[in-house]
């Protein structure tokens, strides 16, 4: 017996499509997503700092996620089945940059005057696409690419590391690329 309104149609995780049946007028919906050293040709360099990108979809009217655990990217294609109604897809990080890269540390590496490296927006929480979270992580990433790619002793000699056109092409790549990219 479907006992509205805590029972409704199933969809996804959602609802109870044992009692209540499956949900009609459902939307496919494709997710592809990616983080940015998946979507360049260096995803075997190790890297100090790994943010824990994740992500997820706020199902506006239920004030809920459609997914019970958050999301890993994977740049794959997950195919799922929404009914109509607004959603957001919501992007993060997990693990903040900015308390395990030191600014001085990111503004050199960036070659950026320390006066120019902006603070932290919230001093209790990051955000998503904070300035200094994003200067921090680039920081880090490009330090342990150019220990990957340009210091003699570990001669790695990968063929990824010819794809860079110039440091500077990769300092902005790397600052366009924070985050999570797909469809």
């Amino acid at each position: 017996v479907c006992t509205q309104p805590s029972e409704y149609p199933g969809y996804g995780d959602l609802g109870c499509e044992v009692d209540c049946g499956k949900f009609e007028n459902l939307t496919r919906v494709v997710v592809r997503l990616r983080d940015f050293m998946t979507m360049n040709p260096f995803g075997d360099v190790p890297l100090a700092f790994d943010p824990k990108w994740r992500w997820n979809i706020y199902i506006v009217g239920e004030k809920t996620h459609v997914f019970l655990k958050d999301q890993l990217p994977n740049n794959e294609n997950l195919v799922i089945e929404l009914p109509d109604g607004e959603y957001v897809l919501e992007l993060y990080q997990t693990k903040s940059a900015v308390n395990k890269v030191n600014r001085a540390f990111a503004a050199a590496v960036l070659k950026f005057g320390t006066k120019t490296m902006p603070f932290r927006e919230a001093e209790t929480a990051y955000a998503y696409g904070d300035k200094s979270e994003v200067l921090a992580w680039a920081g880090s990433t490009l330090a342990d690419l150019e220990k990957h790619c340009f210091t003699p002793a570990l001669n790695t000699a990968d063929p990824a590391c010819a794809t860079l056109a110039s440091r500077n092409d990769f300092v902005y790549r790397l600052l366009g690329g924070y985050g999570q990219e797909g469809y």
